[in-house]
């Protein structure tokens, strides 16, 4: 992990600000980050294994009624993202639809990482309000 972090100083160098912080300061952050993707990674992980002792075989193909609950749910979301505020279902789609990162998307939208969280982060809300009657 210490590696990935001098990497990724080395590699993005440029977005260490003198001005916001010492370089030690900036290091720790950049460590916790990677230590908490990789708690993050483990928790997915463990939480995907199957379980022992499972009766039912696991099919990989989903059945016509998943396949139209898939299908329903998914004009419902899409709908439900329809509704939003332009600014809050355009840093949502990015995210979750086109697979980006925060940052990725803080670059093309030319707005700080930090609205740009906040902006998806009201925006899931916003969309659990219309979801959650479903």
């Amino acid at each position: 992990m210490t590696l990935e972090v001098f990497y990724e100083l080395w590699r993005r160098a440029d977005r260490y600000d003198q001005t916001r912080g010492k370089l030690t300061t900036y290091l720790m952050l950049l460590t916790r980050s990677r230590a908490i993707d990789r708690l993050r990674q483990r928790r997915v992980l463990t939480t995907r294994l199957p379980l022992e002792g499972m009766s039912e075989p696991v099919c990989g193909e989903p059945t016509p009624l998943e396949h139209v609950q898939v299908q329903e749910r998914r004009v419902h979301v899409d709908t439900a993202i329809g509704r939003l505020n332009s600014k809050h279902s355009e840093p949502i789609r990015m995210s979750f639809l086109a697979g980006l990162s925060h940052g990725e998307i803080a670059e093309r939208l030319q707005l700080p990482l930090g609205t740009v969280k906040t902006r998806i982060r009201n925006g899931l809300v916003q969309l659990h309000g219309l979801l959650h009657p479903l």
